[in-house]
């Protein structure tokens, strides 16, 4: 199938977008969007954390429908580097990636999400414990949501 007529963004998102993304809080309730295991024991993204994220497109071959792959530049969280997350609380490490992950139809990122919800979308971090996850409070990949505000740095 041939893409001619393909989309050229995904949740508002186009490819090498640079994303400047501040966390507000975790996902609020029981019924937390995670597509694994939660993080339950692992300490949370603090509020008023920001991420600046650099946006790529992979669109499979013969598809037209491209996925979004979010790689952190930096953070203002002393407890990730490199993409490495020390918890503070268990010292356990592990490596951290983030996504966005849509709740409703039709979603930009860049709409601000309403207080106190219904929420449109949340950032979704997974984290995998190294090594046999030693004192980890979770030994296997989990994920747990955050609610966001972002912003485009760069277009």
């Amino acid at each position: 199938m041939a893409c001619s007529s393909c989309p050229d963004t995904v949740y508002g998102v186009r490819n090498e977008d640079t994303i400047q993304t501040t966390i507000i809080g975790p996902y609020p309730g029981d019924a937390a969007p995670e597509t694994g295991p939660s993080c339950d024991g692992l300490d949370d993204i603090v509020p008023g954390t920001t991420f600046t994220l650099y946006a790529s497109l992979n669109s499979p071959a013969e598809m037209c429908s491209p996925e979004l792959a979010l790689t952190i530049k930096s953070t203002d969280d002393p407890a990730l580097t490199g993409g490495f997350l020390v918890d503070a609380s268990s010292g356990c490490t592990g490596r951290v990636s983030l996504q966005f992950v849509s709740l409703a139809s039709n979603v930009s990122v860049f709409h601000d999400n309403p207080d106190g919800g219904p929420y449109a979308w949340v950032v979704e971090r997974e984290f995998d414990p190294t090594g046999d996850g030693g004192p980890c409070p979770v030994q296997v990949t989990c994920t747990d949501a955050f609610v966001a505000q972002n912003r485009l740095v760069q277009p």
